[in-house]
């Protein structure tokens, strides 16, 4: 990328963050020359020109969209770095496969392993064992308790909450926009799942702050179950006909949103008659082809490329004998909406994959 495109890229990221679209919870953010957004804090490492460096990388899983993009940043952090040999395993959500493998990374020698465990309680063990060995274990994605026993070497893990602070922040800049209150129909997650809590939560919070522009008319269970969820949206339009705004706790639903709404005549664009606000979040290619298509109105993305490049950046960075600035590092959220849709789209993780 020229340094003149990169140069307004930044420029287009500051306007946003003062907008409320771009995370405040890191003070400066950067799209650098390899094109992919960070803060500037982020860990750093020196190319590998010496001996090669060999990490053990445990995945959950593969084969869906948001863990690829995961991986794909994870060995492009090490191409980007140079002589660094990422030996890739999958525990296909196995607690006990995960801790067989990372068995098997120290008796092979890595000298780190980049891990995002299938059970936060079982992983507990497979640490132990790297801690006993003198192997660096890095988390990523899925966040542990600093207190739970084990030596983590470092954490690194997208910022949600940013994200939905920006969701948040778009509904009410809108109101402003159209001069209206917002009536929401707020399609959750399961309430087991921190994340959706926080998305139900934060979105409360922000309706009460602002009583005059938002009102949720109804919350619908959806328990991360697709028929459950397509069903009771259905329910809700036909109660709420008059709804401006679908508020999904993620692109999870997008299918049962397309479907609810085209059943409902409000399978609308952005700009036509009958058009319904969506909001949805994480950062897929269907979410941002509806974006861009105007049935989607913004999609709150989380930066799992950048986790996952930066997660090998720091493993790498604690081999070489650098000090970490603190404990973890949480790649910066973006929204995409119709305003950036040109500088920031190409950076959701469905967009990263090339596909």
């Amino acid at each position: 990328m020229k340094k003149t495109v990169v140069l307004l890229l930044c420029m287009v990221l500051l306007l946003g963050m003062s907008a409320g679209y771009v995370s405040s919870a890191e003070e400066e953010l950067d799209i650098n020359v390899k094109g992919y957004i960070r803060a500037k804090n982020a860990p750093a490492a020196d190319v590998v020109t010496g001996d090669e460096i060999r990490i053990g990388v445990s995945m959950p899983i593969r084969g869906e969209a948001v863990w690829e993009a995961y991986l794909q940043g994870i060995l492009d952090g090490g191409a980007e770095l140079g002589n660094v040999n990422l030996i890739v395993q999958s525990a296909q959500n196995n607690a006990n496969d995960q801790l067989q493998q990372i068995e098997n990374f120290i008796a092979q020698g890595v000298q780190g392993i980049i891990c995002s465990y299938v059970d936060s309680e079982a992983i507990l063990e497979a640490i132990k064992k790297c801690n006993d060995a003198g192997v660096p274990f890095i988390e990523f994605a899925r966040m542990l308790d600093a207190d739970v026993g084990v030596d983590i070497a470092y954490q690194v893990s997208a910022e949600v909450i940013g994200m939905i602070q920006q969701q948040n922040q778009w509904m009410v800049d809108y109101s402003d926009k159209v001069g209206k209150k917002l009536k929401i129909i707020e399609l959750m997650g399961a309430l087991t799942d921190s994340y959706a809590v926080d998305q139900r939560d934060m979105l409360a919070e922000t309706v009460a702050n602002n009583p005059d522009k938002l009102e949720v008319i109804q919350q619908v269970p959806g328990d991360w179950n697709a028929e459950k969820g397509l069903s009771g949206l259905q329910n809700a339009l036909q109660a709420h006909p008059d709804v401006d705004v679908i508020y999904l706790h993620s692109e999870f639903y997008n299918a049962a949103m397309k479907s609810a709404l085209t059943q409902a005549g409000k399978f609308v664009k952005a700009g036509e008659e009958g058009h319904v606000v969506v909001i949805t979040s994480g950062g897929a290619t269907d979410s941002i082809e509806m974006l861009k298509e105007g049935y989607v109105d913004g999609v709150g993305c989380f930066a799992a490329y950048d986790t996952g490049v930066s997660s090998t950046h720091a493993m790498v960075a604690l081999i070489q004998g650098k000090t970490l600035e603190g404990t973890t590092y949480e790649p910066p959220a973006f929204l995409v909406d119709a305003s950036n849709f040109d500088e920031l789209a190409s950076q959701a993780y469905g967009m990263k994959l090339g596909k």
